[in-house]
């Protein structure tokens, strides 16, 4: 029988956008997306399940599930919705959700970025940006300024890799690019300098800080095992979507194919863990049209394979267990 150990954690996660929603607010990036109609389903999120006013419910259910740890987001466009303005009330709302959970005995964990920031920090073109990691580094300090006693474990990111891949390879983020895979690299290294210097200020100003990136793996398999194309394909969506910010918290700099290769050498060690999000595996069929991008090279799930929501296979492909095992050899 499978035991775990004491003070192991079970916990949840949630983003500022999915649970407080955009319902009378212009100031994020997906606020603004979802008025732009780049929702395929033309769904708008409104309150979502209104957490901003109604945190506390969800903490009771937490506490009734016996859960004992929640990741929680910080959300940078509301603690700073116009350039060099921070709201001292969002930031002391996001204090009560924090002492909340510690009160249901409920370890918080604060993520600071997932996926979501100002609209300004956008037009001034995103992590594309040379200066994005400090304007980002300003947001943290007045995020761990306003949340430091009371909470020791933070995420900078939340899945880089995947607001760089759907952002300026997909385009199914905001900015919405497709093919940009040479500004997917920028935009990863600017956000790896924004991380290391974050991971220091966290380290400095808090007591006992656990600190570190989560990360999205996604098992990368060939669509013809014995098609050398394929094994090629999925190789290379391994190494380009997979590796980068793992190789640069190990190396400071990745191995990458020639010309997209990055060097944050400040990155280097900037961890106290690895996180990790798991959905599935992807079958990469190889293609002459999508030889630049592998990350559009897939072959939908063969008829057998385990089905998750309706849709899902298209961006997760199918749900893959076994990533877990892949996952603990490469961390």
């Amino acid at each position: 029988m499978l035991e775990f150990p004491d003070g192991f954690r079970w916990g949840a996660a949630t983003s500022s956008h999915q649970n407080e929603g955009a319902a009378g607010r212009t100031s994020s990036t997906w606020a603004r997306w979802e008025a732009l109609g780049h929702i395929r389903a033309g769904n708008r999120s409104g309150l979502a399940c209104d957490w901003w006013a109604n945190a506390e419910r969800d903490f009771d259910l937490a506490r009734g599930l016996s859960l004992n740890a929640l990741r929680m987001t910080v959300d940078w466009a509301r603690v700073e919705p116009e350039i060099g303005r921070f709201d001292e009330a969002a930031l002391a709302r996001y204090r009560e959700l924090v002492v909340g959970l510690r009160e249901r005995g409920i370890e918080p964990m604060v993520t600071l970025h997932h996926f979501d920031h100002p609209v300004w920090f956008e037009d001034l073109g995103g992590f594309g940006n040379p200066d994005s990691a400090q304007l980002f580094l300003r947001f943290a300090r007045h995020a761990v300024d306003a949340l430091g006693d009371v909470c020791s474990e933070w995420v900078t990111f939340n899945e880089p890799n995947v607001y760089a891949t759907s952002g300026y390879v997909l385009g199914e983020f905001p900015p919405g690019r497709r093919g940009d895979t040479l500004g997917a690299m920028r935009v990863q290294a600017n956000m790896a300098r924004a991380h290391a210097a974050a991971y220091r200020l966290i380290h400095e100003r808090v007591s006992g800080a656990f600190v570190s990136w989560v990360q999205h793996l996604m098992t990368f398999a060939p669509y013809r095992p014995a098609h050398r194309g394929d094994r090629w394909t999925a190789a290379l969506s391994d190494r380009m979507f997979n590796a980068p910010f793992l190789e640069l918290a190990r190396d400071g700099r990745t191995s990458g194919p020639p010309g997209l290769r990055i060097a944050v050498p400040e990155m280097k060690g900037a961890c106290d863990f690895v996180g990790i999000n798991l959905y599935g595996r992807r079958r990469a069929r190889f293609s002459l049209r999508e030889w630049r991008s592998a990350f559009n090279a897939y072959a939908p799930p063969p008829p057998d394979a385990r089905r998750g929501d309706p849709g899902a296979e298209e961006k997760f492909g199918e749900p893959w267990p076994s990533g877990s095992r892949i996952s603990a050899s490469r961390s």
